[in-house]
């Protein structure tokens, strides 16, 4: 690795959790101490969990430019339920602060599955509420396990998530995706859903309260 870094022109970090990776923070310190930084780019995949060390945020005002990419899926308990066990007001309060620093560009990533689609529009409100440009935030459609895809959505819900997501640009293209196909999965949603709720001790009804009836 060492002998490439002078031609390294990009870092892309994913997961699990890099930030919990000491290694990388070694390899950015070296590229800043060797004079490479100011030629790499840097991008990470984040779930917001977790506040990088200090030394991080020194080092990345040496690199050409940094994005953190924060994953969220939906807000608040819903975050909290799709990103188990993870808090939401730390995660909020970790892309807040991303957000702040004028050497980091914040974005989103919202995963659109069974759970999240019809939720779109209050992830929006929220971002409007931050006051975040379109540009931040990007809608990922999730493809698998199938038995969460927006695909598994049944038939008699389809007039349910058209009307909730009717004025909303973003979620168009995904309520086409939704209605292209079905996979009639429920019984192992159910199946996996329950068990998972027994596990972590949630409750995907309470929830999902919106959703519940339609899709369970």
């Amino acid at each position: 690795m060492t002998n490439s870094l002078p031609y390294a022109e990009f870092f892309d970090f994913s997961g699990g959790e890099p930030f919990l990776i000491k290694r990388h923070v070694e390899l950015l310190r070296e590229c800043v101490e060797k004079d490479y930084a100011r030629n790499i780019s840097i991008h990470y995949n984040t779930n917001g969990s977790i506040m990088p060390q200090k030394e991080l945020f020194e080092l990345w005002k040496e690199f050409k430019d940094v994005e953190i990419m924060v994953s969220m899926d939906s807000t608040g308990s819903r975050f909290e339920y799709m990103r188990h066990p993870a808090n939401w007001k730390i995660a909020e309060h970790n892309f807040d602060y991303f957000n702040s620093l004028y050497y980091v560009t914040a974005t989103i990533c919202y995963t659109v599955s069974l759970f999240t689609l019809y939720y779109i529009p209050e992830f929006i409100q929220w971002a409007k509420s931050k006051e975040l440009e379109d540009w931040q935030y990007f809608f990922n459609l999730m493809v698998a396990p199938t038995y969460l895809s927006i695909n598994n959505i049944p038939p008699d819900a389809y007039d349910l998530f058209e009307t909730k997501l009717s004025n909303v640009k973003e979620s168009q293209q995904f309520v086409e995706i939704m209605k292209n196909q079905y996979y009639n999965e429920r019984d192992r949603f159910r199946w996996i859903t329950s068990d998972l709720d027994k596990f972590r001790k949630e409750n995907f009804q309470q929830t999902f309260p919106e959703i519940y009836k339609h899709v369970w």
